[in-house]
């Protein structure tokens, strides 16, 4: 979803050992670049991933934020996310902890086919996202 959406801002919920990552960041690298937030609260996690986007040649594409994303997700975010991967997207509750609304934008990739969205997607940053 990510590569043929053509994402170039993305934001993982949770890394665990990054398999996702590299598939994300990958995409954003196919993409022509871009940028992945990704947060992790376990530190041993936290430094898989960074061995593994190491590994795979893909650490200039990803910001890996370390602690409870309640908190690392609540700062410095860009005013636009192609894309949102948390583990329940289809729960109503906040996802991210998104309290000062940036002005709405349009996805850069000009919101190529319908946006997959969800319940937490009031915030204008993610309101032209795709969740999965």
């Amino acid at each position: 979803m990510a590569r043929s959406s053509g994402a170039r801002t993305i934001v993982e919920f949770g890394a665990s050992f990054g398999i996702s990552t590299l598939h994300l960041a990958a995409a954003l690298r196919d993409n022509g670049g871009g940028r992945l937030i990704t947060t992790e609260f376990e530190p041993s996690k936290v430094a898989r991933v960074r061995y593994n986007l190491t590994i795979g040649g893909l650490l200039d594409l990803v910001e890996i934020r370390e602690g409870d994303a309640l908190k690392t997700l609540n700062v410095d975010l860009p005013e636009t996310i192609d894309l949102l991967l948390h583990p329940d997207a289809s729960e109503p509750a906040d996802p991210l902890p998104l309290k000062s609304p940036a002005p709405p934008k349009s996805s850069p990739n000009g919101g190529a086919g319908p946006p997959c969205r969800a319940d937490f997607d009031t915030d204008s940053r993610v309101a032209n996202s795709r969740a999965i």
